[in-house]
């Protein structure tokens, strides 16, 4: 695929250029083409998706979906090209600066990341702000565009921030019920489990019940009566039963099958049983 480098800069005025940080241009509108070609912007831009869906060509993520409510971070130097599958509509918010670049060197903007989850608001609110502010060279509108743009910055920044946690969150929550999953039948308790992945009991509790919507030791009764069930209708005893989902007592494993199903083993494999 071809690169464009982008051409059109707005040439800054002496209180922007003394700030270190200015508004290029804003804009919004509806899409609907596919681009053929790589754009290096030469500048710093936040495009949000607020309606349709579409996707992000890059060196650093490949083609990837982007869905009404992301942002695309743009920076000077990373070739990006974007498009819908059928049609979205957009706004954004391009910027530029000595001020620009330092706030990407101390990480607020990041060349690796240029798709942020549910921040469009952000863009949006940036937008609006700006609107009323671009025609003026009055120091005071020149000081609120650089506080705009730098709100906006530290905002997609939180929302990467929180996109990352959300995305580690949900690894660890997959690895955790995997392989819960391969030893539902060994004792679990939580501080083993914990260990296991590096987390202290408490956190682990934290993330296991966001992830899961319930508590470690009730999504472990909950895989242990799954499999009783099927090793009841197959023709197995309660006891070898019991002793096959990790339960070595078993008038113990009685009672919690029959609070979680809601009658007794031997009744629901009497019912159950297939040959």
């Amino acid at each position: 695929m071809a690169t464009y480098r982008e051409q059109r800069f707005r040439q800054p005025g002496a209180a922007e250029r003394r700030l270190g940080l200015w508004v290029d241009r804003i804009g919004s509108g509806a899409s609907g083409s596919r681009s053929e070609t790589l754009r290096l912007l030469g500048q710093y831009a936040a495009v949000a998706i607020d309606e349709g869906a579409g996707r992000l060509l890059c060196p650093v993520t490949g083609e990837v979906p982007v869905r009404a409510g992301d942002v695309l971070v743009l920076t000077p130097q990373l070739p990006t090209a974007y498009w819908p599958e059928a049609s979205w509509f957009s706004r954004w918010v391009v910027w530029n600066g000595p001020g620009a670049e330092e706030l990407e060197r101390l990480g607020y903007v990041s060349a690796t990341e240029p798709l942020v989850h549910h921040a469009a608001n952000a863009v949006n609110r940036a937008f609006f702000a700006l609107v009323p502010l671009l025609q003026s060279e009055e120091l005071a509108a020149v000081l609120q565009r650089r506080i705009v743009i730098e709100t906006l910055v530290l905002e997609l920044a939180h929302a990467r921030r929180f996109s990352q946690q959300s995305h580690a969150q949900h690894d660890l929550g997959e690895r955790v019920t995997a392989y819960l999953q391969r030893h539902f039948a060994q004792a679990l308790p939580v501080a083993t489990l914990a260990a296991e992945f590096g987390l202290s009991p408490g956190h682990f509790r934290r993330l296991f019940q966001a992830y899961c919507g319930t508590s470690p030791r009730a999504y472990v009764t909950g895989l242990r009566m799954a499999r009783a069930k099927e090793l009841l209708a197959s023709g197995a005893s309660i006891k070898e039963t019991a002793t096959a989902v990790g339960y070595p007592d078993v008038f113990y494993f009685m009672r919690v099958f029959r609070r979680a199903v809601g009658q007794p083993p031997g009744a629901y494999a009497a019912m159950n049983h297939t040959l």
